[in-house]
């Protein structure tokens, strides 16, 4: 859909209809009576009378910051603080990365059952344990090969593996 001609100034009077138009620019909503004069007074100056359905023209307040002379779309507030919005945005996103990538903590060591947290666990537990392959270390059986630094004897108690070692050793 095509503009209309609407309110715009011919050559003549342009001069004084922008500098209309810019005290208009100054009037806050509540100076609804101030704005209408001066609308009138630019009304005139283009020629005009009355608006298409034969009744007085009266300018709009922006719907954003209160101002008359422009719509909320074409509002330099609004432009400014979102424009500060998204930098704010960007400036917390960034110093949220900062942040994850601070308290990021890379491994030294990489991990294998058998000296993993749970292993560790267990050992502290005096607990013997074995390694499934799709878990990691588990509570092991006397029957099964133990890891770590507890293992069961012939009796079924738990003993440190270095005892059971060194006795291998002697018989």
């Amino acid at each position: 859909m095509g503009h209309s001609n609407g309110y715009r100034p011919n050559k003549a009077v342009r001069k004084e209809v922008y500098a209309l138009r810019e005290e208009l620019a100054k009037c806050h909503a509540y100076q609804w009576q101030r704005a209408g004069m001066i609308m009138q007074d630019i009304v005139h100056l283009l020629g005009h009378a009355h608006g298409p359905g034969r009744g007085r023209i009266e300018p709009r307040a922006c719907k954003y910051c209160k101002y008359y002379g422009h719509t909320k779309q074409w509002c330099p507030k609004r432009k400014e603080d979102e424009e500060n919005e998204i930098e704010e945005i960007v400036r917390a996103d960034e110093a949220a990365r900062e942040e994850i990538l601070r308290n990021l903590s890379i491994p030294t060591e990489l991990y294998t059952p058998a000296t993993g947290p749970q292993a560790r666990e267990f050992d502290r537990m005096r607990q013997p344990f074995t390694i499934c392959a799709h878990i990691g270390a588990v509570v092991g059986t006397p029957s099964d090969t133990h890891y770590g630094k507890w293992t069961y004897d012939a009796k079924g108690n738990v003993v440190s593996r270095n005892s059971v070692l060194e006795s291998e050793y002697v018989r």
